[in-house]
C-alpha cells in the first residue's frame, strides 16, 4: 500500500524554499485524542482519513533531509495532488472487509515526537502503521508513517525513489512515472497479469528500489503461487533479516510449510511492536495448521480475554470445541460470538445448519 501513496509523486518531488512555520511539540493527551479521532474515521470509512492528516510540509522537510535532497519549488503542491488521489485509505479498507478494524495497538514517544502505532486487520490480512506526530499553527497530524510490510518511513522510500529519478535522462523519468500510472490503473482493475508486466519493465534503478520490491511482492500475490513465491524469496534475499517486515514473510513460509519460521516470524514483528495481544490470533491459526489443536485453542482463548470484541477467535473456538465434542463449551463461544455488533448473520447461519445443536 505504500507504492499506492507513491505513484502519483514522482514527477513532481522537488522542495520549497519559502519561509515555513516551525513544528510544535504534540502533547500525549493530544496524541491519544488523535488516535481516537482516526479510528473513528476508519470506522466510518472516511476516504481520506490519513491524507487529510498528513502535514506535506513536515513530511516534505523529512524527505529533504534524508539524502540532502535539494531540488526546488514545488514538492508540496506535487505531495498534496499526489496524496489526493493515492488510493492510501483504499489499500487500509481492503485489507479491513467488512469486519475488520483499524486501531490503535500503542502510543509511546522516541526521539521527543509523539508516535501511535495502529492496526489495521481483517478479510485482507493485517500491517501496522507506526505513525509520527508532529503539530504545525496548532494543526496535530501527520508527519511521517512506518508502514510495516515495507519496513522503512514513507518519507524514506519517496526519498529513494526521487534519488533514482534524478539519475535518469528526463526522458526516462517520464517513461518510469507513466508506468508507475498504468501499473495503478491495472491494479485499480484487478489485471494483475498486466501490471506484473509493466513492473518488469521498469528501468533497473526504479525495479530495484525497495518501493517496487513490495509492489512486486503485492501483485504477485494475485497471480499463482510460483509467481508469489518466487517474488516474496526475492524479497526476502533482501529484506527479511529486518524484523518489522516480517509480515510479509509469513505468506512464504506457509506455502513452503516452514510453520516455525512462520510463528518465529510473528514473533518478531511482535518484539518490534513490544507486544500486541492480537498476534495470538495467527498464532492460534499456525499452532491448528500444525496440527497443534491445544495449542490453537489456548491462543484463541487469549485473544478472546484481550480482544473481547474481535470475532474471529470465537468462531475458531467453536470449530474446536465441536471438534471435541464439547458441546457445552461450544455453545457458550458460539452464544458470545453472536453477541457482538459486528457478528456476521452468514456465519452464524453457516454454523447452526452444519451443527444444529448451537441454535439450543
Amino acid at each position: 500500500m505504500i507504492t499506492r501513496l507513491i505513484l502519483p509523486l514522482f514527477a513532481c518531488m522537488v522542495l520549497l524554499s519559502h519561509c515555513k512555520p516551525s513544528e510544535q511539540k504534540v502533547s500525549s493527551a493530544e496524541a491519544e485524542q488523535f488516535a481516537k479521532d482516526m479510528e473513528l474515521a476508519a470506522t466510518r470509512h472516511r476516504a481520506d482519513f490519513i491524507t487529510s492528516n498528513l502535514l506535506v510540509q513536515a513530511l516534505s522537510d523529512r524527505i529533504s533531509k534524508i539524502k540532502e535532497v535539494k531540488y526546488k519549488n514545488e514538492i508540496e503542491s506535487g505531495l498534496t495532488k499526489g496524496l489526493k488521489n493515492s488510493g492510501f485509505e483504499k489499500s487500509i479498507f481492503e485489507i479491513m472487509g467488512k469486519q475488520g478494524s483499524f486501531e490503535k495497538v500503542k502510543r509511546y514517544e522516541k526521539n521527543e515526537m509523539q508516535r501511535v502505532i495502529f492496526r489495521a486487520q481483517g478479510d485482507g490480512g493485517f500491517n501496522y502503521f507506526d505513525v509520527e506526530l508532529t503539530k504545525l499553527k496548532d494543526k496535530v497530524g501527520i508527519a511521517d508513517i512506518l508502514i510495516y510490510t515495507s519496513g522503512e518511513n514513507i518519507s524514506k522510500s519517496m526519498a529513494e525513489i526521487v534519488d533514482k529519478l534524478m539519475g535518469e535522462s528526463d526522458a526516462s523519468a517520464d517513461a518510469a512515472g507513466e508506468r508507475l500510472q498504468a501499473v495503478k490503473r491495472l491494479m485499480q482493475k484487478e489485471n494483475y497479469k498486466a501490471a506484473k508486466k509493466e513492473m518488469d519493465e521498469l528501468p533497473p534503478a526504479i525495479r530495484n528500489t525497495r518501493v517496487a520490491a513490495v509492489l512486486n511482492v503485492q501483485i504477485a500475490s494475485n497471480l499463482d503461487d510460483s509467481v508469489y513465491m518466487r517474488e516474496i524469496a526475492l524479497f526476502q534475499q533482501k529484506y527479511a533479516a529486518e524484523p518489522g517486515i516480517q509480515i510479509t514473510m509469513i505468506d512464504l513460509y506457509i506455502l513452503r510449510k516452514e510453520y516455525e519460521n512462520a510463528m518465529n516470524a510473528i514473533n518478531q514483528v511482535d518484539s518490534v511492536i513490544n507486544k500486541d495481544p492480537f498476534l495470538d490470533y495467527y498464532r492460534g491459526l499456525i499452532s491448528y495448521i500444525k496440527g497443534e489443536k491445544e495449542a490453537a485453542l489456548n491462543y484463541y482463548l487469549k485473544v478472546t480475554a484481550s480482544k473481547p470484541a474481535f470475532p474471529g477467535a470465537y468462531t475458531e473456538l467453536v470449530s474446536l470445541y465441536v471438534d471435541k465434542d464439547d458441546k457445552k463449551n461450544a455453545q457458550l463461544y458460539f452464544s458470545k460470538y453472536k453477541a457482538l455488533r459486528n457478528a456476521d448473520e452468514q456465519v452464524i447461519s453457516t454454523y447452526e445448519q452444519a451443527y444444529p445443536f448451537l441454535k439450543d
